[in-house]
């Protein structure tokens, strides 16, 4: 009769003539795991804003567990997309490879995952960085205030996908912000 506590279901089942070792058993079952590992970890590896593996514009949410084993991830373009999933996006499209690995017992689960990383959109920056030129030019602003707003438009330049709505509500506060110069205070 059926085990009532058992609640899964067996794909494959094979009778051996001898017990198995250890290492006979990850063997043997080391490329179903990997498959299985691979399948589950794909599933949400996109996050929410990416549309597909072949258009990654923002950071990746990589899981650092498997099941209660860590997850190892390597990239062979860490400057693109970092170990943590932080995406880096470059001036041309970009093909990088993720590596994940886990070791579960005598299972070590190991899945690569390509991807292109697009070049960002910073369209959306060009009213808030014109809007800083302008008030940073404004004479009545104070020198760490000018500062701030200088730092701001640099980092314009190279900020990546995920961080370009937050750089502009950085620019809009230091904007509005307005610390004055104590010559115009007097």
């Amino acid at each position: 009769s059926p085990d009532e506590y058992y609640k899964g279901t067996v794909s494959k089942f094979k009778i051996h003539n001898k017990v198995m070792t250890d290492d006979e058993v990850a063997e043997t079952f080391s490329e179903t795991f990997n498959k299985i590992f691979k399948a589950d970890i794909e599933k949400n590896l996109l996050g929410d804003k990416n549309e597909a593996m072949d258009k990654v514009l923002y950071n990746l949410p990589l899981p650092t567990n498997y099941e209660g084993a860590a997850i190892t991830w390597t990239s062979n373009k860490p400057e693109v997309i970092t170990t943590d999933g932080t995406v880096n996006n470059q001036a041309a499209n970009t093909d990088v490879e993720l590596t994940a690995t886990v070791v579960s017992g005598k299972l070590t689960g190991t899945a690569k995952f390509n991807f292109t990383v697009l070049p960002a959109d910073r369209s959306s920056l060009a009213e808030p960085v014109e809007n800083a030129k302008k008030a940073k030019e404004d004479p009545f602003r104070s020198d760490k205030s000018k500062a701030e707003l200088e730092s701001l438009i640099a980092k314009a330049a190279t900020v990546n996908q995920s961080g370009i709505e937050k750089l502009i509500a950085d620019i809009n506060r230091a904007i509005e912000k307005a610390d004055y110069s104590p010559l115009y205070m007097n």
